[in-house]
């Protein structure tokens, strides 16, 4: 049988591969093609994963042993992994919840193995959420995590609503963020763009964003509502029972009908159009499809309803990049501040090799938003983005490149969170890696 923790190496040896959906003769067909694995991505050994959580994870259950009611305390936590992968960090996290949860239960000190996996269960489906751009890895985690807290008799746990795809440092954490409007450095010229288009559509931006000096977009009460009836349907969506295989189908077709309602797609909609002017060449064909400030201000403040090519553009673009917006995507969770601790072992990839996978837009929007950043290792910006998604008094622990500590890395990464009252409480470097791959990391705690 395949141990839980095997689906690491699966998944590991599956990066090197491309999934490929056809038709062939009428009916659908699935192939696993060869491809590079430029992810910088590996299945995490335990013997990392155990120190992120003792200098993390552990403090903040400690915390909840001690309130009056510590079962709903520690159910009360929220844990998260940005780039989880397979699902091994979370599921090393959930165990060492459920274990607690499992000892306030029966007041044994060794709880029987119904009595954990009862405990488990209601941790994956209350405690842990978990994001990664690869939908391979998504489905992978979500195995891991039904795997785990199965309960002979019992449906396997309705998991899409806290473990999904996407992209987790491009897009907008918080409501505040949108209204920050279209940034000038949206339309700075690329290899690709016409430089007269550029200029052009560059100038118009700066003389709207001028005309709003303050840089902010008043809500409509319109979108206000919008965002109000998301959070409501999230924490009813939450409460659904999940007893029977027709709880879990009920479930399932709530979120579905929750994910593709009028108001999460128009705020889906909106909430694009900023990112996606990176993302657009700037030419003449492309001039209706482009957005400036003073546009995207009338659909924001509810003047104008997102319509036609411009806007769709932007959505389709979204989409295809797996934009995530944190605050449309886990509503609850910004509401309450964030998550309690978000740990992992995101992806490693040093700053000039970033325009050649992920592209200039990639890097002008990641020196925009994680300003004042430069072009730094991709895992600066997940660090940049982990702080951000942290409630005051959350923790987070992360296995990083070594060079998290030097030069610009470390000032657009660990100096910039110290500077923002992040204070470090654990950190080993020069780490080797235990795994294939020839790496040698730190692991930090904040």
């Amino acid at each position: 049988a395949l141990n839980v923790e095997e689906l690491g190496s699966v998944y590991e040896g599956l990066l090197k591969f491309n999934a490929v959906f056809s038709l062939e003769a009428g009916a659908p067909a699935f192939d696993l093609q060869p491809g590079a694995d430029d992810t910088q991505s590996h299945y995490t050994d335990d013997d990392l994963v155990q120190p992120l959580i003792k200098h993390s994870l552990d403090y903040l259950i400690a915390e909840k042993l001690k309130e009056r009611d510590p079962e709903h305390a520690l159910l009360s936590l929220r844990v998260a992994d940005i780039s989880c992968g397979s699902g091994h960090i979370l599921l090393a996290a959930a165990r060492r919840i459920a274990t607690q949860l499992a000892i306030v239960r029966t007041g044994e000190e060794q709880p029987s193995p119904s009595a954990f996996r009862a405990a488990i269960r209601d941790v994956i489906r209350e405690c842990i959420y978990g994001v990664d751009l690869n939908p391979l890895a998504v489905e992978l985690c979500k195995v891991a995590l039904w795997l785990e807290a199965h309960n002979p008799g019992e449906p396997l746990n309705f998991l899409d609503h806290h473990i999904k795809c996407g992209n987790a440092i491009v897009g907008f954490a918080r409501r505040e963020e949108v209204e920050r409007g279209v940034p000038d450095e949206a339309f700075v010229t690329m290899p690709g763009d016409d430089k007269e288009t550029a200029a052009l559509i560059r100038k118009r931006n700066k003389t709207e964003r001028k005309d709003h000096a303050s840089g902010q977009i008043p809500l409509a009460p319109a979108i206000q509502k919008q965002l109000d009836d998301i959070l409501r349907g999230w924490r009813e969506l939450s409460v659904l029972p999940e007893r029977t295989p027709e709880d879990i189908a009920t479930k399932k077709h709530r979120y579905h009908q929750f994910t593709q309602s009028q108001d999460a797609w128009l705020l889906n909609q909106i909430a694009a159009i900023p990112i996606a002017q990176f993302y657009l060449p700037k030419t003449p064909a492309n001039l209706p499809k482009l957005i400036t400030d003073a546009e995207f201000r009338r659909f924001w403040n509810g003047e104008h309803s997102p319509q036609g090519q411009a806007t769709a553009e932007a959505w389709a673009l979204g989409e295809r990049r797996h934009f995530f917006h944190w605050f449309l995507e886990f509503p609850e969770i910004i509401q309450r501040g964030g998550f309690d601790c978000i740990l992992g072992n995101p992806p490693y990839l040093g700053g000039t090799y970033l325009s050649g996978i992920y592209g200039y837009p990639f890097c002008h929007y990641v020196k925009w938003e994680y300003a004042p950043a430069g072009i730094s290792d991709l895992v600066v910006y997940f660090v940049r983005r982990i702080y951000g998604l942290l409630r005051p008094g959350g923790y987070t622990a992360l296995i990083t490149t070594n060079s998290i500590r030097d030069g610009d890395n470390r000032k657009d990464g660990l100096e910039y969170v110290l500077l923002h009252g992040g204070v470090i409480n654990f950190a080993v470097r020069v780490i080797k890696w235990p795994g294939r791959a020839n790496l040698v990391v730190s692991l930090v705690a904040i």
